[in-house]
């Protein structure tokens, strides 16, 4: 198991390997409305940076977000303006992913010149400027999953989680263990931080990043006790 001597002198060993894999999960700020309002910007009209080769649909707006790859800053939002007395969380996901300056030190402590991070002001209800903040697009994609090892069924042209999948039987057989979803390191490599190519409910984080975030305190994280086994 991981201790404290991950993070040395404020910085990340970076020479541990990936031994699993962990859900980045944020927590809402607010449970029943969005806890920000972009003051510019056009998310729906965000694109991918690199649209590729492929004929396939090329995702745009939210959906360019998630993608794995990086986008236009064109239409991304410079200004937000935070509807909250509490203040801001270091990971906070209402409406685009924004994190603060700490959270991006950590992130590109590990891996240098991979995501991007689009700077973004945060102004409170009067107009009065709160943080520098910084969108995170998480600009790696990979088909991490291990097919063989991973249960997946195809319902609606989307590649369901194990999760689902159990879900789905339960009702016939309760008694069944979730099946559990089961990553490549091989594919994984030396990455910290990714999307799956299939998978829609990341991103990812290798226990590396997971321990770095947790030992540093960062808010707006939940960490589960979902085992995602990796070989």
């Amino acid at each position: 198991m991981l201790g404290k001597s991950l993070i040395a002198g404020g910085r990340v060993k970076k020479e541990l390997g990936v031994r699993s894999v962990h859900r980045l999960q944020v927590v809402p700020a607010h449970e029943e409305l969005p806890n920000v309002v972009a003051l510019d910007g056009d998310i729906d009209r965000i694109e991918l940076a690199d649209r590729g080769s492929s004929t396939a649909a090329v995702p745009c707006g939210r959906a360019a977000l998630t993608a794995g790859r990086a986008v236009l800053a064109e239409h991304v939002p410079k200004r937000m303006q935070w509807h909250d007395s509490r203040p801001i969380p270091d990971f906070d996901n209402s409406l685009i992913l924004s994190i603060s300056g700490r959270a991006r030190g950590l992130i590109e402590a590990l891996e240098p010149a991979v995501h991007q991070f689009l700077p973004v002001a945060f102004y409170d209800r009067s107009g009065q400027p709160l943080e520098q903040r910084y969108f995170l697009i998480v600009s790696n994609r990979i088909d991490s999953v291990d097919h063989e090892a991973t249960r997946m069924v195809l319902d609606e042209m989307a590649a369901l989680p194990p999760a689902r999948i159990a879900f789905r039987k339960a009702a016939s057989s309760p008694e069944e263990d979730a099946p559990p979803m089961i990553f490549n390191l091989r594919r994984i490599g030396r990455a910290h931080l990714w999307c799956d190519a299939v998978l829609s409910d990341g991103p990812f984080v290798s226990d590396v990043l997971a321990n770095a975030l947790k030992e540093s305190g960062m808010t707006g994280l939940s960490w589960s006790e979902e085992v995602l086994l990796a070989v």
